[in-house]
């Protein structure tokens, strides 16, 4: 795994853009770490997934519940590189937590994209309130280009707030009022994102004013 195969993924995405996995689970923090501290071990997929399904290392209690939240949780974490990869086994929780929020952008289009054009253009502006009304105003902009998200149902919509916020809070990327945190990222984070050229730094707000 490295650059070249986190290339091929966001050429994936683009042709499927909008899928909308991250409604069944938020940031998945634990599960995460977990998956890559046993990939690491390991080195294949399948004996993580015998591993975590035979033991419940997930800790849920259905077995349905087991497979979806590991299916997520595993779908995030392939994409990254080895050396993400060991920041998110290894690092310190506030690097894990940035790993993983560039995970969920690098996977969803829709999380990556209101990243770059409604909170880095808020730190811009030096506004930094996130509410339901800048979503709202994101998504209809959106459902007027893409028309999976104008059909989506408006229980499905208000799920999609909902985890998206959630994970904003989680991420560190705002605090529990939904404001934006100016957080630090991690040097060897932003060296990483910078470095494998998937993404921009940009999706951390506090960079933003640096790129």
């Amino acid at each position: 795994m490295g650059k070249e195969t986190g290339k091929n993924n966001r050429q994936s995405q683009e042709v499927n853009n909008y899928s909308f996995g991250f409604t069944a689970a938020a940031l998945l923090y634990r599960d995460s770490v977990l998956l890559a501290q046993l990939y690491l071990e390991y080195r294949d997929w399948n004996a993580v997934k015998d591993a975590v399904i035979k033991d419940n290392l997930l800790q849920i209690r259905t077995l349905a519940a087991q497979k979806r939240i590991y299916s997520e949780a595993y779908t995030r974490v392939k994409q990254l590189s080895e050396e993400a990869m060991e920041i998110l086994a290894n690092g310190s929780r506030e690097e894990q937590c940035q790993i993983i929020w560039y995970a969920i952008c690098m996977k969803y289009d829709f999380v990556r994209e209101f990243a770059l054009e409604v909170l880095a253009e808020k730190v811009k502006r030096h506004e930094f309130d996130v509410n339901i009304s800048d979503f709202n105003l994101y998504y209809n902009t959106k459902a007027e280009l893409h028309e999976k998200l104008a059909g989506i149902a408006e229980g499905s919509r208000k799920k999609l707030q909902t985890n998206l916020f959630r994970m904003l809070v989680s991420s560190g990327i705002t605090d529990s009022e939904m404001k934006l945190r100016l957080l630090i990222v991690s040097p060897r984070v932003r060296e990483l994102i910078i470095k494998e050229g998937v993404l921009t730094p940009a999706i951390f707000p506090s960079v933003v004013m640096g790129y």
